[in-house]
């Protein structure tokens, strides 16, 4: 076989046959067609959900996080479910009704992804009421970070004097699209507020105080 067959996915996982440029594997462990159908078909009769797609190549990503981690269409979908429920903001709701396995935070930071935004305090009390709602909010989100890049860009750029010097930048030095969310944490001094008249170190000791005495009241 000289070239790939392209019915048979991620061939480049599979150790090449004769005639192939290069030869992946031991020598006695050349695949034809018929040995890559065969891997194939028992990959779909036998992988559990999320192991491999319909075509019978592997989601590669179920093996990058650690056993029960995986986030499938099945977890977004019950998450969209909560937000619509609850709201945005209900971390503890949404976790005892619909993602039980999931710490708050890990919802949280979900949220933040489906909704392309950062900073949740902007959706208290807002009300979703159909996923096509929440994914126009996503979008809407994107769109505005990607627009003050770059008008911060034009900004960057309009302050150098030569043209050499703005052709050298291309990304700004603030950006507010990052990761594919609009990153906008609240101010420091809000954060500071919340803390006044508390040393640095008795800031840190206190949060953690507060996350060690969660545990503890749950598990008494």
């Amino acid at each position: 076989m000289s070239e790939l067959d392209e019915s048979i996915p991620q061939q480049h996982l599979l150790p090449k046959s004769e005639g192939q440029s290069k030869r992946i594997g031991s020598i006695h462990n050349q695949l034809d067609d018929k040995k890559m159908q065969y891997i194939i078909g028992m990959r779909k009769a036998l992988c559990k959900e999320n192991i491999c797609f319909d075509d019978g190549s592997l989601n590669l990503k179920y093996f990058n996080v650690k056993k029960g981690h995986y986030w499938s269409k099945k977890e977004n979908d019950l998450l969209i479910a909560g937000v619509i429920r609850h709201g945005a903001t209900a971390f503890k709701e949404i976790k005892k009704d619909c993602l039980a396995d999931w710490t708050e935070t890990e919802i949280r930071l979900r949220i933040c992804k489906l909704l392309r935004f950062y900073d949740l305090k902007a959706y208290d009390g807002h009300k979703f009421h159909t996923a096509e709602q929440i994914a126009a909010e996503a979008k809407k989100n994107r769109e505005e970070a990607q627009g003050l890049d770059q008008e911060q860009l034009q900004q960057m750029k309009g302050r150098c004097q030569k043209p050499s010097d703005a052709a050298k930048i291309v990304r700004p030095k603030d950006p507010k699209l990052v990761g594919g969310i609009h990153f906008n944490p609240p101010p420091l001094s809000t954060v500071n507020k919340e803390h006044e008249g508390q040393s640095g170190i008795n800031v840190f000791s206190n949060f953690f105080n507060k996350g060690e005495k969660k545990v503890n009241d749950a598990n008494q």
